[in-house]
């Protein structure tokens, strides 16, 4: 289970100048929540983004309850990278685009703290926003005495649409959290070729994430094609370099889910602003120009495969849906076929990677046999 660090609140109570544990405040901010909600899903509400990212009480609401909320988004795709060695480095460059009042930033250092980095975090910041890179400002003062690594924020107020926008070379991490969800795919595949993969390292990635959502999910999976199609190569979710299968039926699409200790503070918002966020519900893809994939998690399994739906326990079986090589499918183990091998079946949740050897693939659906195994890599655990 997901879990905010331990220093969150007293920085986010320390940069925004309030007390979440205070009712009067938290219902003020509830009602900046619920305006922010509806923007947010309703598109012809008559918000707009200039006075969402002008109006300082929404830039509050949005620091508490939305960035709260998404920070650990990040830590299952950074999760998967860190046993391949990637964040044993002196210095981590980091470009957040469209970094908004500074939820990635908070999301990284978290993640870098929680998992012993020593070195710098080297975070720039680009945001169209101006209020919004001030914030991001406040929030690195406030994390430089809570952790045991540097932290060095720079700062561009730019827009990340425009054809000449270039934010300079040699990041380890391009980051881009709720920044494509509103940009059309073709201008996403122009933004990335042109200014996104000229600013990623040799041996970088580019992590995207958005929401779960069916449409803004599926519009991802489109993207995540183009990017294969242009030289990248999937390093997580994607079992498989493929076209995404999940593109073939409109009613499919791809999402992560994961439990969290919710903090007492947002069970109270939920409640005021008629929202619940009991679990974080998100689509994501991780990405690089050196042929890195999947299989560089776990080099010594063959077959992996991601679990891409809730998991069926039926009477008498247990059935999935995995993604991986041969395509998008059902699998389904009978009660009777339980074995020591195949024991952890059972137990796979949503996005869990799977190494598994032995299955028998049939007309409908693939059949794990007495003889098949199976292996969980949860690396938010260690496993």
């Amino acid at each position: 289970m997901l879990s905010l660090p331990p220093w969150y609140q007293t920085i986010l109570e320390s940069v925004l100048g309030l007390s979440v544990d205070d009712s009067r405040q938290v219902q003020r901010l509830s009602a900046g929540v619920s305006e922010l909600s509806k923007r947010f899903t309703q598109r012809e509400n008559e918000l707009s983004d200039d006075k969402y990212t002008a109006s300082e009480d929404l830039r509050s609401a949005y620091l508490v309850y939305y960035s709260t909320v998404n920070l650990l988004k990040l830590y299952s795709p950074l999760s998967e990278l860190f046993p391949t060695g990637f964040f044993k480095r002196p210095a981590l460059g980091v470009l957040d685009l469209g970094s908004g009042p500074g939820t990635g930033l908070l999301g990284m250092a978290g993640f870098l703290d929680s998992h012993g980095f020593r070195g710098t975090l080297e975070y720039t910041a680009v945001d169209h926003e101006l209020g919004n890179l001030r914030s991001v400002e406040k929030i690195a003062g406030n994390i430089k005495p809570n952790v045991e690594f540097t932290v060095e924020v720079e700062i561009h107020c730019c827009d990340v649409r425009l054809n000449d926008a270039q934010f300079g070379s040699g990041y380890d991490l391009v980051l881009a959290m709720n920044s494509f969800n509103e940009i059309a795919r073709e201008e996403s595949i122009r933004i990335i070729h042109d200014a996104i993969a000229p600013a990623v390292s040799s041996t970088g990635f580019l992590l995207i994430v958005e929401p779960a959502l069916r449409d803004t999910s599926r519009e991802l999976l489109r993207l995540r094609d183009g990017l294969v199609a242009s030289g990248w190569t999937i390093f997580s979710p994607c079992t498989r370099q493929g076209l995404c299968p999940a593109l073939e039926k409109e009613t499919d699409w791809c999402h992560s889910s994961k439990a969290w200790e919710r903090p007492a503070f947002i069970e109270r918002i939920d409640k005021a602003a008629g929202l619940i966020k009991e679990e974080l519900k998100y689509s994501y893809i991780l990405a690089n120009r050196h042929g890195v994939g999947a299989k560089h998690q776990c080099p010594d399994s063959d077959d992996l495969y991601r679990a891409v739906s809730e998991r069926f326990d039926e009477k008498g079986r247990t059935r999935i849906i995995l993604c991986g090589e041969i395509g998008r499918n059902f699998w389904m183990r009978n009660k009777r076929d339980k074995t020591a091998g195949n024991r952890v079946f059972g137990s796979i949740t949503r996005y869990d990677l799977l190494a598994i050897s032995g299955a028998e693939i049939r007309e409908h659906d693939v059949l794990v046999r007495p003889d098949t195994e199976v292996q969980i890599h949860d690396f938010l655990r260690g496993d």
